[in-house]
């Protein structure tokens, strides 16, 4: 290109050109956004929209709780419910030399063949009725097993308070040996045949045969505030009977012999009963047999 006029005019026409190009992308960065949208660029992603000036701010959620972790239940079998058990103490020393003798236990409270009070050896079933009881402090028949080692030792007082312990726990040979002692007054208890007779109660409906034997006595008198009920009397006695209880052989005999209790009057019935009873080392049938001449 030379220098003439017309040169020097198409050089300043390129120059104009070349700045007029830079300057246009200056201006075209500088330019006001115009619907979202900067000239000669791409459209960007559409946002979410501001939040209101008035609105509180959102707290930030927090993750999902755990699901609580259910135990699995099989089909058909009851969930265990959410209370404290206190399991039965397995057979201990203290059953083996304190309990008394199966035939005279009630129902489910027998895990020996048990020990005759006369062969009660007190000093060594103390000894392992105070171990169980502090292995197995809430189970109130090695209480009650202490109460029978101390009655055996003579300390009637202690025994009285350990039966009481015990019968108060519900333990029905307790409140038998308790009625006992309220009867005669025995271990500083005031006689009382009214706390006898309730004490009687509450060993009899768990079974206890002594128990049955002795409410079918108050039954049968009338006395110590029960009604008199030759029926239920009758009743009771024919149960501890069968179980070669003495005592209740003879009143079972007594109302074969004077009809009560809806029986009808059957002296072989009476004579059989006693002749059991007196073997049984009943004084009262060995007299009604003499009495009767059928020794």
């Amino acid at each position: 290109m030379t220098d003439t006029p017309v040169g020097w005019c198409l050089r300043v026409m390129v120059l104009w050109a070349l700045l007029a190009s830079v300057g246009g992308g200056a201006r075209a960065a500088d330019a006001p956004v115009l619907d979202g949208v900067l000239p000669n660029a791409a459209a960007p992603e559409v946002a979410s929209p501001p939040p209101a000036l008035d609105a509180a701010p959102t707290a930030p959620v927090p993750p999902p709780a755990a699901e609580p972790r259910v135990p699995a239940v099989e089909p058909g079998v009851e969930p265990e419910p959410a209370v404290a058990r206190v399991p039965v103490a397995p057979v201990t020393d203290c059953d083996r030399l304190a309990q008394p003798l199966r035939r005279v236990m009630n129902p489910g409270s027998v895990f020996t063949e048990g020990v005759d009070y006369a062969e009660l050896r007190w000093p060594a079933a103390r000894a392992v009725c105070l171990r169980a009881i502090a292995d197995y402090p809430e189970e109130a028949r090695f209480v009650a097993y202490l109460g029978r080692a101390a009655d055996k030792g003579g300390d009637a007082v202690e025994a009285a308070r350990l039966y009481r312990a015990a019968a108060d726990a519900g333990n029905a040979m307790a409140q038998n040996n308790l009625a006992a002692m309220f009867e005669t007054g025995d271990g500083k208890q005031v006689r009382s045949n009214r706390e006898a007779v309730r004490l009687y109660r509450l060993a009899a409906a768990q079974g206890f045969p002594d128990a049955q034997t002795s409410m079918a006595g108050y039954y049968a008198t009338g006395s110590g505030g029960v009604l008199r009920d030759d029926r239920e009397a009758v009743r009771l006695w024919q149960v501890t009977a069968s179980l070669d209880d003495a005592v209740a052989q003879y009143g079972l005999g007594r109302m074969y012999a004077e009809a009560r209790g809806g029986l009808a009057r059957d002296m072989t019935e009476a004579v059989r009963l006693w002749r059991l009873a007196a073997a049984g080392g009943s004084a009262e049938a060995q007299w009604r047999l003499r009495r009767s001449g059928r020794q």
